[in-house]
């Protein structure tokens, strides 16, 4: 539930910055009085619905072929995922078998994603007259210095500190 919480935050303000930027319909700007951006909020609670529908596994695997692209993206700028803040332990070995066994009476809830992002690709793709980005020329830089600042001054917060008890580096590990 606390996933779909979060998905639920992120999900709305991500459409209400591409509204705000122009690169999704301009309804999905409108806020009420506490800042909320309920147009966007009411599209992604009516897709929410639909990943309580799907408990299989199969679900987790429609990131698949973004995760490839974006290996294809740090191969062709010479990058290793060893220079990545965090890399999952079992990729890019993951499972691959997410369409099998194909069982009709889950198809809806397992793969409307597929068609939906397509849909949604595609017409921005031809309305706004974008290019696909080769490999070669994806950004994978921009605000990485911004990153590392941030995570330097937190790192000299944390000397300044001073050593920490067991219980409270216990506790900073959960």
């Amino acid at each position: 539930m606390s996933a779909a919480n979060s998905d639920l935050y992120i999900g709305s303000r991500t459409l209400y910055g591409l509204a705000v930027e122009g690169k999704a319909p301009k309804i999905f700007k409108k806020v009420n009085r506490m800042g909320v951006p309920w147009t966007s909020l009411l599209l992604c609670t009516a897709f929410c619905g639909l990943v309580f529908l799907n408990v299989s596994s199969s679900s987790a695997k429609g990131m698949t072929s973004v995760f490839q692209r974006f290996m294809k993206a740090l191969k062709a700028q010479g990058l290793s995922r060893d220079d990545l803040p965090y890399k999952a332990p079992f990729q890019p070995w993951g499972r691959f078998d997410t369409f099998l066994p194909f069982k009709v009476d889950t198809f809806i809830t397992s793969y409307i994603l597929i068609p939906v992002f397509f849909v949604l690709w595609l017409s921005y793709k031809l309305i706004y007259k974008t290019r696909i980005i080769s490999p070669r020329e994806v950004d994978l830089v921009t605000g990485l210095r911004e990153i590392d600042e941030e995570e330097e001054k937190f790192v000299k917060a944390q000397e300044a500190l001073g050593p920490q008890s067991t219980m409270k580096k216990i506790w900073d590990s959960l």
